[in-house]
């Protein structure tokens, strides 16, 4: 017999009241606490040692969004990897993200608003052409930080 898959709708999984892990298939759970906290639960097996990988609360991540998530965890299980030890990538920030960020930043240090204002004309008039370019990760610590 087949394993079932998608066993829980959206409907189902609001109007669950029993503590304890509930499947909806292909290794994918939703943990109801005795609290009533609810978060979805991907269970696997990596290098022999059963592995638990939390995918979110309930509030956060809807089921559609869950399931997703565990399709990505099954992908990286297949390429030989754990789903654990896989960090997302970072968010590259623009240029013009960050000079906003810079102008916040420095604005106590102005003497008026006067120079604030210059500030800000220079870095979104002037340098409109490059504010949407992504700016890499050792650039934002040095001009953050500044």
């Amino acid at each position: 017999m087949a394993h079932q898959v998608n066993r829980l709708s959206a409907r189902a999984v609001r109007a669950i009241a029993k503590p304890g892990r509930h499947a909806d298939g292909r290794n994918l759970y939703l943990n109801l606490t005795a609290t009533g906290a609810r978060s979805w639960v991907f269970l696997y097996k990596f290098g022999g040692r059963q592995r638990e990988m939390g995918l979110g609360s309930l509030d956060a991540v809807p089921l559609a969004r869950a399931r997703e998530l565990a399709t990505d965890a099954r992908q990286v299980l297949a390429e030989g990897r754990d789903p654990l030890t896989i960090k997302p990538a970072p968010k590259a920030l623009t240029f013009g993200e960050i000079a906003d960020q810079y102008i916040e930043a420095k604005r106590g240090e102005w003497h008026n608003a006067k120079h604030a204002a210059q500030w800000e004309m220079t870095l979104r008039e002037y340098a409109a052409p490059i504010r949407s370019f992504a700016v890499t990760r050792s650039a934002q610590r040095t001009f953050c930080a500044a």
